[in-house]
């Protein structure tokens, strides 16, 4: 069976004469559609030790709550989020979220990040986690990619927020 198939051209034409029908019946059109990147804030901190014997088998959990402010009229979903987690300058690990988060437009969304240190972890990067546990004031810093399925298909963003104190 013989298809025709769309140029480039006739594609990029198709689209233009679809969003400018569009905007002239008052409907917005997808062309018109700018995604901004939303803000993130790091709402919470919640470090776990757990202590085993054999110390080998000791790990400690560092759970984050991520605010994410949408400033777009149109409603996102956070399908990845890919992550590295450093403490006073300091990578102590990297992860990934695949938490199906609905933000609403101009709206506020919530992630919860886990991550996990293991004690060959622990051992490395001794120095930060025990001024973390003991009470300092660490400062935080999340860096990673924000994957969001939007109408005008997925996009990703860049994802870098900070939070001083525990």
């Amino acid at each position: 069976m013989n298809r025709s198939r769309l140029t480039p051209l006739a594609a990029a034409a198709t689209l233009l004469l679809l969003g400018s029908t569009g905007g002239s019946t008052g409907c917005r059109s997808l062309v018109d559609l700018v995604i901004e990147n939303p803000t993130y804030r790091i709402r919470d901190v919640r470090p776990r030790v757990d202590l085993a014997i054999p110390l080998s088998a000791s790990t400690i959990e560092i759970d984050l709550g991520l605010e994410i402010d949408n400033p777009n009229s149109v409603g996102l979903r956070l399908d990845q989020l890919d992550f590295d987690l450093l403490v006073n300058g300091v990578r102590l690990i990297n992860g990934v979220s695949n938490q199906d988060v609905r933000i609403p437009p101009e709206g506020l969304g919530r992630v919860e990040l886990k991550t996990r240190m293991s004690y060959d972890d622990l051992r490395t990067l001794f120095g930060e986690v025990a001024a973390m546990i003991e009470g300092a004031r660490p400062e935080y810093e999340l860096r990673g990619t924000a994957y969001y399925q939007t109408p005008v298909g997925r996009l990703h963003f860049p994802l870098t927020v900070y939070r001083s104190g525990g």
